[in-house]
């Protein structure tokens, strides 16, 4: 089934660092659930502060000139390697910050997703900075294919965290398709809440949490079922989790996503402050810190309108 949400162009971020083959393999193997266009984008960022202060103008731009050139020369071989392998593609070579110039180049080409390595940073580095990757789930009108170094492979095992929020139900939705374009399975974790002792509770605990269970699986069977799932689509495994103060809904996504083996991540972002999401991270961002797989997140406005 074709994934028309990712539109007929996909771009992808390629940190020649890295190499930059992982990242373009799964953009390509996203986009040719659509037959859509791989952009492979290279951004040269400015030299640092230190080097300018060293090199004049003409030497400075020679350095650039040198540096886009390199990266030009080395996107053509990846796109060359996808177009042997029957995918379409393009390379681009830009100059200024990534996230912005990748979002700029996004919106030019109309492109329905983005597709990015999850990048390194030291320590509570990120806390403050973040990578590429964070901004990009941050700042896109799209969604963003977030990859780690694992192999690529089918995307044959998908797990989609949820609230029981519409914004959701789109996740499960496109899950679907690209599960079905793969033969493969989707399952559905929801969290919720554990009556605790500590609460200082005196009558039936047990039979408390037993009803806290029921309820939590009469939800989420009606939130599913609820849910316009794509015509041949299976119906998803439900998972539920216990989950308490102690256990957030990130380290709770990364442990099953391992726990199972899972290939995709597939979730719509929740609604936070700048303030929130600069000083704590949002949900996506603190899974992308222990990535266990490739994590597509969808913008809460782009699903609440799917």
């Amino acid at each position: 089934m074709p994934l028309k949400e990712i539109g007929k162009h996909v771009v992808a971020a390629i940190d020649l660092a890295s190499g930059g083959t992982n990242v373009a393999v799964h953009a390509a193997q996203l986009a040719s659930l659509n037959n859509a266009t791989v952009h492979l984008v290279h951004v040269a960022e400015s030299p640092p502060a230190s080097l300018k202060r060293m090199l004049d103008r003409k030497d400075l731009s020679a350095h650039m000139r040198r540096m886009k050139t390199e990266a030009r020369a080395r996107l053509d071989k990846l796109v060359n390697d996808l177009k042997e392998d029957g995918h379409r593609a393009a390379a681009y070579v830009a100059e200024g910050k990534p996230a912005r110039e990748l979002l700029a180049c996004a919106e030019e080409l109309g492109a329905g997703l983005i597709v990015a390595g999850a990048g390194v940073t030291e320590g509570t580095e990120w806390l403050f900075v973040g990578t590429t990757a964070d901004r990009l789930v941050r700042s896109s009108k799209v969604p963003v294919l977030v990859v780690g170094t694992e192999s690529v492979q089918p995307l044959k095992r998908i797990l989609v965290p949820t609230d029981l929020d519409r914004a959701d139900q789109a996740a499960l939705r496109v899950a679907s398709k690209i599960a079905m374009g793969e033969k493969g399975r989707v399952s559905v974790l929801h969290a919720y809440s554990q009556p605790s002792l500590l609460h200082g509770y005196s009558g039936d605990v047990a039979g408390l949490r037993r009803r806290a269970k029921s309820k939590a699986t009469e939800d989420l069977a009606a939130w599913v079922d609820g849910c316009k799932l794509p015509e041949g689509a299976r119906a998803p495994h439900k998972i539920l989790k216990k989950c308490t103060d102690e256990v957030d809904p990130a380290s709770a996504i990364v442990a099953d996503a391992t726990r199972l083996n899972m290939d995709l991540i597939v979730m719509a972002l929740g609604g936070v402050t700048f303030l929130e999401s600069f000083m704590i991270g949002a949900v996506a961002e603190r899974v992308i810190r222990h990535l266990p797989c490739s994590l597509l997140t969808l913008p809460q406005a782009w699903a609440r309108r799917r």
